[in-house]
């Protein structure tokens, strides 16, 4: 997947492993969140670092989901986002530049939670991304 794809989105990137009993928590609180953030400028990417294809795909048949998941099969994706922790979560901006991160669980169902999501695509839905200047 391009993520350049998104460009005018925030997109909520959040990586997991199926064994991370936190992760299956906050998979189930990420559901939530789109579908209530459907309609909006607003896309969520999980992304299972380092399992085999058919345990990730047993975990989505008994538990779907409506947004992308993506496989990390050797955590070279996780090794570029310096992800040390899981679950570890970033909300990048429409111009897909990091605003937020968080390691460990969030309750994505919290009102502030929400509303910090709210503002963040309000805001850079309002202002577009500007070049520099010529030299």
């Amino acid at each position: 997947m391009d993520v350049a794809q998104l460009r005018g989105h925030s997109v909520l990137v959040h990586f997991f492993a199926t064994w991370c009993e936190t992760c299956r928590v906050e998979l189930q609180s990420l559901r939530q969140l789109a579908d209530r953030m459907q309609g909006q400028l607003f896309a969520v990417i999980a992304i299972d670092t380092g399992e085999p294809d058919f345990r990730v795909g047993r975990f989505f048949a008994s538990q779907p989901v409506r947004f992308q998941v993506l496989l990390d099969r050797d955590g070279a994706l996780g090794r570029a986002w310096q992800i040390d922790a899981l679950p570890t979560t970033f909300v990048l901006d429409a111009n897909l530049v990091p605003r937020l991160v968080a390691e460990g669980e969030v309750d994505w169902s919290r009102q502030d939670v929400e509303e910090a999501l709210t503002n963040l695509i309000a805001s850079t839905a309002a202002a577009p991304a500007r070049l520099p200047p010529a030299p």
